[in-house]
């Protein structure tokens, strides 16, 4: 009816255009007319009959297909060839893809809540960006690559630390904010004036790296600690009164005694993620010198476990994401 009686013959502005002058046409044709079966009208027919009706559901009824997609870290979506922006506290993370009858484009989060609407592209490749949705990242505290400069130059306002921020934001220019943030986490641990004569050794092996600095810094824990043994004034450090066991208990966090070469070692290991390894190595290093295995064999032997390990995890990770049923 609709088809052969409305949309043939007729051209319409746009889908506006189109859903006004069919509501017209219901309302003055369609509904106006005496129906076939029921010999009545049938705007009278729903009077009568609206009350035996059930009431609509509370959540509108999808009339489309909606998909599930994962927002990338720049927040932007791909859907039909072209990508489109979400707000970033969505980067990462899943959303639903909902296309509407007016060539749009409607972004919602898994709790039902709407992020986004645009209009879809008609030509692919395209990214369809509201920069409202990038807003917060300027806001966010601490964590752009201008922020971290100026708060560096504000801890450290010599011209060494100046230097050094120079040369470290040509040499990472990649990952410069993971270097700052860490370096800047140092002085939680080290007094200023031992990360600026780090930062000053630093400029003289051209190397700006936050472990080239926790391995300065190490050393100068060492280099101090040695020295200590020898020339340690007590007097300088705490009254006279404190006992020997208490006086030493009052040295300051950077002269505590530095880690083993095995502690060390260990640390290592667990930081670049090899677990197993890091557990194993000295009983293996029991076992090789009493079997007189060589080195590469040893070294052999570490690996082989470790990559056991990582495939063992790698499997088990697999199987829970699988959600098999029992």
């Amino acid at each position: 009816m609709v088809e052969e009686h409305f949309i043939k013959g007729n051209t319409f502005a746009d889908w506006a255009d189109f859903a006004r002058r069919l509501s017209h046409f219901a309302a003055e044709v369609l509904n106006a007319r005496i129906h076939g079966t029921t010999q009545e009208r049938p705007q009278d027919r729903l009077l009568s009959e609206q009350q035996l009706l059930l009431k609509l559901p509370a959540t509108r009824f999808i009339s489309c297909r909606e998909c599930f997609r994962k927002v990338s870290l720049d927040c932007l979506v791909a859907y039909g060839g072209s990508r489109y922006s979400v707000p970033w506290q969505y980067a990462g993370k899943h959303v639903w893809l909902r296309p509407t009858q007016d060539s749009g484009l409607e972004i919602l989060a898994s709790t039902g809540e709407t992020l986004a609407r645009h209009q879809l592209s008609q030509e692919k490749g395209k990214n369809v960006v509201d920069l409202k949705h990038y807003q917060g990242l300027r806001e966010n505290s601490g964590s752009s690559k201008h922020q971290l400069s100026c708060l560096f130059q504000r801890r450290f306002p010599e011209a060494a630390a100046g230097r050094f921020l120079e040369k470290l934001l040509a040499q990472y220019r990649m990952n410069a904010q993971v270097q700052l943030q860490r370096i800047l986490a140092l002085l939680q641990s080290y007094p200023r004036e031992t990360l600026l004569l780090a930062f000053e050794q630093a400029l003289s092996y051209n190397t700006f790296s936050y472990r080239f600095l926790c391995g300065l810094l190490s050393q100068q824990e060492s280099a101090v600690n040695c020295r200590s043994r020898y020339s340690w004034d007590r007097n300088e450090l705490c009254p006279s009164s404190m006992s020997n066991g208490d006086w030493r208990a009052t040295r300051p966090s950077f002269l505590r005694c530095p880690m083993t070469e095995t502690e060390r070692l260990k640390a290592n290991l667990e930081q670049m993620g090899l677990k197993r390894m890091a557990g194993t190595f000295e009983t293996e290093a029991e076992r090789a010198a009493q079997l007189k295995t060589s080195y590469s064999g040893y070294l052999g032997r570490l690996v082989e476990e470790e990559l056991l390990a990582k495939t063992d995890r790698s499997v088990n990770y697999r199987i829970k994401k699988a959600t098999f049923r029992t």
